[in-house]
């Protein structure tokens, strides 16, 4: 039976191949995640076309030609066009609640009503970019609030702060979700 080898803890600081340690080569550290976590929970990949969606609603110069294209294209938005169109807004103007036009409170309400599908991420994205934009909806924030609660345990540091910040900063933390939360 051969025997199993003994590998001593302080092998990492033993030369590698050329003689050198190189705390830069490939796979010396294992990644934390293969890639970035989803925003919405979804069967299989997403389209092209969805990621295409997103790709040009990140790239909007300014926020009429954003608006523009979310009302050309919002009848065949998916869940992750939506969350990057709102998103997209915040980056691209903070402080932007002021004028929105009515394309805004319609990709709001379509994320009301698919705010259940979303992941941890996407959760934390939405409220992060709704404090960006100052845009305070009780009914956008109780629901944010509503189903991370349901899948809080599955959050991560990056997520908590970005929601807890978002909630603070649009003074929603007396409400019964915000405490819950």
């Amino acid at each position: 039976m051969a025997q199993a080898q003994h590998v001593d803890a302080r092998d990492w600081s033993k030369p590698r191949g050329n003689g050198k340690i190189s705390f830069y080569s490939p796979g010396y550290f294992p990644s934390a995640k293969p890639s970035a976590p989803p925003i919405y929970s979804t069967t299989g990949r997403r389209p092209k076309e969805a990621l295409e969606v997103d790709r040009q609603l990140r790239e909007a110069p300014n926020l009429q030609a954003l608006w523009r294209f979310v009302a050309q294209h919002l009848p065949h938005f998916d869940t992750g066009n939506l969350v990057v169109a709102f998103t997209s807004a915040a980056k691209i103007d903070e402080g932007a609640a002021e004028n929105l036009p009515e394309v805004f409170y319609e990709v709001v309400e379509r994320l009301l009503s698919s705010m259940d599908f979303l992941e941890p991420r996407g959760l934390s994205m939405l409220a992060y970019s709704a404090a960006k934009l100052l845009y305070g909806d009780h009914r956008l924030l109780s629901q944010l609030s509503a189903c991370s609660c349901r899948c809080c345990h599955r959050f991560g540091a990056t997520d908590v702060a970005k929601a807890t910040w978002a909630f603070a900063k649009l003074r929603f933390v007396e409400e019964e979700m915000a405490q819950e939360f």
